[in-house]
């Protein structure tokens, strides 16, 4: 027999993959179609762009800071907290619950 997914966690796996789709999406292409704008209003996130005199005097982005860690938190932080919110803990709270039940 070959083990099933509930349809809770299909459904996690699901939104899982799609908010690291979208938010990935979104975050480059808000660089590629508005780079300027976006800069001013959250600068943490895209501090490792050149701005301004730097980007129009051609700065060699491979220089910058890498940007990795800042797309890795918008894009994985979301869905580590809704795993641990939705399953892990709720889980975890039934299997202690269980083992006062069965003794």
């Amino acid at each position: 027999m070959k083990p099933r997914l509930s349809g809770p966690i299909r459904l996690g796996i699901l939104l899982s993959a799609t908010w690291i789709v979208i938010t990935l999406l979104a975050y480059f292409l808000v660089i590629w179609l508005h780079p300027n704008a976006v800069t001013r209003h959250i600068p943490w996130a895209f501090s490792w762009l050149p701005t301004g005199e730097e980007f129009l005097a051609g700065k060699d982005i491979s220089t910058s800071p890498d940007a990795s860690p800042v797309v890795y938190a918008l894009s994985l932080l979301p869905i580590v907290v809704g795993w641990l919110v939705f399953f892990v803990i709720p889980r975890s709270i039934r299997w202690v619950i269980e083992g006062f039940r069965n003794s």
